[in-house]
């Protein structure tokens, strides 16, 4: 916690700590959506928190309502008695609307009333919100935890020991390791048995699916049932469980794919064709339609783009995660017993090595992480705005026009490279994900001859797994130079780096650990990536029509404005040549833009700005995340671009 916010705390409750404890039964639904939140704070704390921050966001609103109240009013009264009747100017209304101190004193008692019941609730809401995406969270990743739970019990582990192993992999089974990480410090700090240790976090969690869970693991742990036989069914459940969450989702996603196309895509070309085609566009409307397109579309495509992930409704695939795990090669080297100079060189020969790692297979080492890219590209973008459009800063008409090519220029030098690479390696994930299934199946089938796990995996450079061989040669290499089985298996993990092969990798390392014999580990992975890969196949078929369908939109919203500019534009009466009298009053006097002009300029930027975000949209349908959709953001904004300067 943070010193201020310790201090904070610690004033609010002295304020109001007292009414928070007397009535402790009105935030009864807080103090559950807390622990649903797994927020450590107390009920009677956060309550005095949101109270004494809900009063000074309420006192700063309603100073800021009482001086804009103080300038109007006088307008007000003015307004106000012109609309009375002769009968009532005199009488106690008029007495009352006359009286700017009392008029004042309602806004201030109104505004403030007001604003805190808003960030009170606000601020009350938030332990719910968190709850909710830990729900979120736990639902998705529940049956490739029970999967993980089956595997370690059928390995021979206890319960308990099961939980623990969960616990050490927070980085892939998210929300469900913290879970089951409250039953472990119940068991080994508090001192309960694990029975009530499971009920207790039953009791508080969030997700209904975890509960019934839990509730039916400690009814089979009272009975004596077998525990592996219960993890195989509940794992089995689950998959058809995802399987139908998958047609949910794909209802969902293709519901809110409707929505964006006829609110952000058809809406505002609606609303801009009706303003030009009736010929009543004046410097007001054309204020709206700049209002349309720089404020509202960028703005609601980004809330939307954040709703759908709040939601959970992106894939992730392909998404690199920044937890890796940690090899021993020096977990025996105490770094506070370093000298300066020896930790010096330490860092040296780390730094020395990353350059020679880049510098062996550059186009490797950067699709393997595409975010490194920007690291030039962005620079490099901006570098050529700056340098290029230098000339074209007098807010001419063709001065804009020539800035906004060299803005779209740049644009595309920082991202285009960032979006080939991503696209690589996306690629490459893809064809690994489609072998992973038959990888491990064919391991299982080789160490259930008797074999090791690193025999296995060298027995297994003479079949033909695709692109799977390279990493199996590069395992086999490293067992060779002496590393272990296991160390082999997490560089192979590091090099891919997605959710699918951590899972997989995972599983192995542990059941590998516990006994020699894996088959039956191996085969409950392989059914886990198969059931995986179904259903990222199964929603990227569905999804592609509605990927289809932002683009014909796209299309359409582009010949309607190209019709608009070349047949309307020239013809449009009402907006005079001459603008700088009009555009003063909307700030752009210094701009030496006739009406037509910025009407095509308006025109063309909004097709730019419908391009980038159309297509960020296609990819957050299509594949889950915001950036496989740049390479559908480039070709739209590219397409609108060659249509601008060839045909207009």
């Amino acid at each position: 916690m943070a010193l201020s916010q310790f201090f904070s705390d610690r004033f609010a409750y002295r304020l109001f700590g007292g009414y928070a404890r007397k009535n402790r039964q009105n935030f009864f639904d807080l103090e559950i959506n807390l622990r649903k939140a797994n927020i450590s704070t107390p009920s009677d704390i956060y309550a005095s928190r949101l109270i004494f921050l809900g009063s000074l966001a309420a006192a700063a609103v309603s100073l800021i309502c009482l001086v804009f109240a103080a300038r109007r009013i006088p307008d007000f009264y003015d307004g106000f008695s012109y609309l009375l009747p002769d009968s009532l100017k005199y009488s106690i209304i008029g007495a009352l609307a006359g009286n700017s101190v009392l008029m004042l004193f309602i806004v201030l008692v109104a505004s403030f009333a007001v604003s805190f019941m808003i960030f009170c609730y606000a601020l009350a809401g938030y332990p719910k919100y968190i709850a909710s995406a830990r729900e979120s969270e736990i639902n998705l990743t529940l049956p490739h935890a029970v999967t993980f739970m089956y595997a370690m019990s059928k390995g021979g582990m206890n319960p308990l020991d099961v939980f623990r192993a969960l616990c050490d992999h927070k980085d892939i089974y998210g929300e469900v390791a913290v879970e089951m990480e409250s039953v472990v410090r119940s068991v080994e700090l508090l001192g309960y048995d694990l029975i009530t240790a499971i009920k207790v976090v039953s009791d508080r969690t969030p997700s209904e699916p975890l509960k019934n869970f839990f509730e039916s693991m400690t009814s089979l742990m009272e009975s004596g049932g077998d525990m592996t036989t219960f993890l195989h069914s509940r794992s089995e459940q689950y998959r058809v469980v995802a399987s139908q969450e998958q047609k949910v989702l794909t209802d969902m996603l293709s519901m809110f794919a409707e929505i964006y196309v006829t609110a952000f895509i058809a809406g505002p070309l609606f609303l801009m064709t009706i303003m030009v085609i009736i010929g009543l566009i004046s410097v007001t409307d054309i204020g709206q339609i700049q209002f349309l397109i720089y404020f509202l579309i960028p703005v609601g495509s980004i809330l939307f783009i954040w709703f759908l992930s709040a939601m959970g409704l992106g894939d992730g695939r392909g998404r690199i995660s920044i937890r890796k795990k940690k090899l021993n090669e020096y977990e025996d080297v105490n770094k506070r017993e370093l000298l300066p100079s020896e930790d010096v060189a330490i860092r040296r020969a780390q730094f020395r090595y990353r350059v020679r790692k880049f510098l062996d297979n550059p186009i490797s080492y950067i699709t393997n992480d595409p975010y490194k890219v920007l690291y030039v590209s962005a620079p490099a973008g901006v570098l050529f705005v700056l340098v290029t459009g230098n000339g074209y800063l007098d807010l001419s008409y063709g001065s804009l026009s020539q800035l906004d090519d060299m803005l779209l220029i740049g644009f595309f030098i920082a991202v285009l490279p960032f979006v080939v690479f991503w696209e690589a390696r996306n690629s490459r994930i893809k064809k690994i994900d489609t072998a992973i299934p038959e990888f491990l199946k064919r391991l299982a089938g080789v160490n259930e001859s008797g074999l090791t796990l690193a025999l296995a995996i060298k027995t297994l450079l003479k079949s033909n797994l695709g692109v799977l061989n390279v990493e199996i040669r590069k395992m086999c290499a490293d067992i060779e130079w002496g590393a272990d089985t296991r160390d082999a298996l997490i560089r192979f993990e590091r090099r891919i780096n997605t959710a699918s092969i951590r899972r997989m990798v995972t599983l192995i390392v542990r059941a590998n650990e516990s006994t020699g014999n894996i088959k039956d580990t191996l085969e409950i992975a392989a059914a886990d990536a198969s059931a995986n890969l179904s259903r990222k196949e199964e929603r990227f078929s569905n999804m592609l029509v509605y990927v289809s369908i932002i683009y014909i939109s796209f299309f359409v919203f582009l010949y309607i404005i190209y019709t608009l500019v070349s047949v309307f534009l020239p013809i449009l009466p009402g907006i005079p040549a001459d603008s700088s009298t009009h555009m003063a009053s909307m700030g752009f006097s210094f701009m030496d833009i006739s009406g037509t002009g910025m009407l095509h300029l308006l025109f063309y930027h909004s097709v730019l700005i419908q391009g980038l975000f159309s297509g960020v949209m296609a990819g957050m349908m299509g594949e889950g995340n915001v950036a496989s959709g740049l390479k559908h953001s480039l070709l739209m904004m590219a397409t609108g671009y060659a249509v601008f300067m060839i045909f207009i």
